[in-house]
């Protein structure tokens, strides 16, 4: 049975439990939220539907769920269902912290039963169930307990009150209705339902779905996605809306990297000790049967880029204290002769308790440099074990850059870069690349207007290279077989191009029939480009 068929199953059993409750009547319970996040939430802080959902499998995570399970309902997504094997939470415990959201309460432990270091508090990150709906329906057991709970939750008022911050005890920002209901005592999991998606959710998803990767199901498994989209040079941005919401909720969640990743034949101890960690917690998330992991995996096999020159990997170690602030990180820097793609990667991903903070390309941990070509060469991860958990916005998608502790790491990090060998290698490999290209684009030219020569019956073509200027750009001596090429003020990218149809005209020149000749060489010349 696939993952599909496991999560059926369970959701079929939880469905006829529900069915069953030991009171029939439901429990009304306050909704209580703080002025400071109620004027954020009701803002919009969850920009995308991935940065959403990532709150709620941070919970799942906090919870030491081994599963995951998203149920999307593509392509119509007119619901929305996640289900995880987590320790569950109690009624006594839900409702609680469900009326003091916001509220300054001390998590008792920083490690979970699992030693998972622990993500956040599991109210502000229910709250991003609001990007798809203002109703849900909230369902967990824990183990050992003969009874779960079903809680009906209501968040529309939050939407509709002032957004000023006021006490939390005059904010009632929406309603629960909970009831019991009977369970066997060794199961545990949290399941949060929605049937009435908000027009918004449906929107982002829908969004070009007809050019969607998925759009067939059971024909794309996740490695193939991401090798595919940086095959096709595309912006994250500008894929279908639920492409986005995969590649987005994969860079972003604590879940695994791709066998390969994040770098193909690199065993550098800072990357091998980073996939050893993800592959520890053992997290596994499935949204729509697809396992979905993290979408970092360099070089493309396109670029031919090799170890020994084209690419390298830097390992960072930050640790520093000074009065008022104290940092404590873990990553890499990733450099390669060419640009990063997809360009979302570009820049370094800071990670707060192995979750991604923003994309890459948003924040200001992009490597400081002049040299803008560099920038677009340059990706890497920063996982930050101390010192930014203050620092972090409620969106936990950006950070308070007024922070000791943010100041410090940039600081930390930018000095790393400058002073270090890392620039030092990047404008050797830059050179080096440049010198390689060099010789191998004029090989590479001079090998194919040698190539369409030959197949016009010029036996034994010779090609020479002119430093002058001439508006011929290329002149054929048909009874010498010389090809003479002036020089051209036009890109290397384009000059074989070039070169090839002013070649294929001058070859057709001689021919019986002209016209048929330069189209069939024009057309030889498309095959070999």
């Amino acid at each position: 049975m696939n993952e599909s068929g496991n999560f059926a199953l369970i959701a079929s059993q939880m469905d006829k439990m529900l069915e069953h409750p030991i009171e029939p009547q439901y429990v009304p319970y306050p909704l209580r939220v703080s002025g400071k996040v109620i004027k954020q939430i009701s803002t919009g802080i969850y920009r995308s539907p991935g940065n959403s959902i990532k709150e709620l499998i941070s919970n799942s995570f906090d919870a030491d769920a081994t599963h995951v399970y998203v149920i999307t309902r593509k392509p119509s997504f007119d619901s929305f269902r996640i289900y995880d094997d987590g320790d569950g939470i109690s009624a006594n415990e839900f409702t609680a912290t469900m009326q003091r959201i916001g509220a300054s309460v001390k998590i008792p432990e920083e490690r979970t039963r699992k030693g998972r270091p622990i993500i956040g508090r599991i109210g502000i990150g229910l709250l991003a169930v609001g990007h798809i709906s203002k109703r849900f329906t909230f369902v967990s057991g824990k183990e050992g307990d003969a009874k779960g709970f079903e809680a009906k939750v209501d968040m529309t008022p939050m939407f509709e009150v002032e957004t000023e911050a006021r006490p939390l005890e005059e904010l009632t920002a929406g309603s629960i209705q909970l009831r019991m209901y009977s369970k066997p005592v060794e199961q545990h999991y949290t399941s949060i339902i929605v049937k009435d998606v908000s027009d918004s959710w449906k929107a982002q998803l829908q969004s070009d779905f007809e050019d969607s990767y998925f759009r067939k199901p059971d024909t794309m498994d996740y490695e193939t996605f991401v090798k595919q989209v940086q095959k096709d040079q595309s912006r994250v941005s500008q894929l279908a809306g639920y492409d986005q919401f995969l590649w987005e909720l994969g860079l972003l969640s604590p879940v695994r990297y791709l066998d390969d990743g994040p770098v193909k034949g690199v065993y550098d101890n800072t990357i091998l000790e980073l996939k050893k960690r993800m592959e520890s917690y053992n997290l596994n998330l499935y949204v729509d049967n697809i396992e979905v992991r993290k979408p970092i995996l360099f070089p493309l096999e396109e670029d031919e880029l090799q170890l020994d020159g084209g690419y390298g990997v830097y390992p960072l170690r930050i640790e520093k204290k000074k009065e008022n602030a104290e940092v404590k990180a873990l990553g890499y820097v990733y450099h390669q002769a060419v640009r990063i793609l997809p360009p979302e990667l570009r820049g370094i991903l800071p990670r707060i308790q192995n979750v991604g903070i923003g994309l890459p390309i948003e924040n200001r941990f992009r490597i400081l440099t002049e040299n803008t070509v560099i920038a677009w060469q340059i990706a890497g991860e920063l996982y930050v074990e101390e010192g930014l958990d203050a620092a972090l916005n409620i969106d936990r998608s950006s950070f308070f850059e007024a922070d000791p502790s943010f100041i410090l790491l940039q600081e930390e990090l930018e000095k790393t870069f400058k002073e270090g060998r890392i620039i030092k290698e990047i404008r050797e490999r830059q050179e080096k690349r440049r010198k390689t290209r060099k010789i191998e684009d004029f090989t590479s030219t001079e090998d194919l207007l040698k190539e369409l020569a030959f197949a016009a019956g010029i036996h034994d073509p010779v090609i020479k290279r002119e430093s002058s200027f001439n508006p011929k750009v290329l002149e054929l001596d048909p009874k010498s077989g010389i090809i003479t090429v002036y020089n051209v003020a036009i890109r290397k990218a384009y000059e074989k191009m070039l070169l090839g149809v002013i070649l294929c005209y001058q070859l057709s020149r001689y021919a019986k029939n002209p016209d048929a000749m330069f189209y069939q060489r024009l057309n030889e010349l498309i095959l070999k480009l």
